[in-house]
């Protein structure tokens, strides 16, 4: 299986051009926790989400090498938030268009791709859509450091993404991984 194909379809975009990203250092950061949230923590990642969101356990599919690390959800179940990590050799600008193409090939439309900050390191923000009914918005941080993916998403419903658009983002500022 496909090292992106597995990390972006399984998460949650027509294209823009990508961006080439240089490696940044790593340096150990500690997650800045919002008023309110709680910190997430895994090996060597964390995020922060509000204090009043339960953790969940959908099952995983078959990721081949992927691995579902952390889920949540919003007490309304209309935002979920879910972290995963894959190992893959190669260097960010590669692993995010191959996770771009992929997430195409399975019927994401990309609206939107920024670099991105995850904590010290240098990655991307991408925002998508999944217009298969009921359709969905999703917001993806990436990032890549010795050898392992790591991607945030955060989805919603496209119907209610605008009321929870800033809450995705303040959550995708907290996430942070150290090598």
């Amino acid at each position: 299986m496909n090292h992106a194909l597995s990390t972006a379809a399984a998460i949650a975009v027509s294209g823009a051009g990508l961006a080439l990203f240089s490696p940044a250092p790593v340096f150990a950061q500690e997650t800045a926790v919002p008023e309110g949230f709680q910190l997430v923590e895994g090996d060597l990642w964390s995020y922060a989400i509000p204090q009043d969101w339960q953790e969940t356990q959908y099952p995983q599919p078959d990721l081949g090498n992927v691995t579902l690390v952390s889920q949540h959800e919003s007490p309304d179940g209309e935002v979920f938030i879910n972290m995963v990590t894959e190992p893959y050799p190669g260097d960010m600008p590669t692993y995010l268009e191959l996770n771009l193409d992929n997430m195409q090939s399975f019927g994401f439309v990309i609206h939107n791709q920024t670099e991105a900050m995850v904590g010290s390191l240098v990655g991307a923000e991408v925002e998508s859509s999944v217009p298969i009914e009921p359709a969905t918005r999703v917001l993806q941080r990436f990032t890549l450091t010795n050898g392992t993916g790591y991607v945030l998403t955060c989805r919603t419903l496209e119907s209610t993404f605008s009321s929870y658009r800033d809450r995705c983002s303040q959550i995708l500022e907290t996430f942070r991984v150290s090598g």
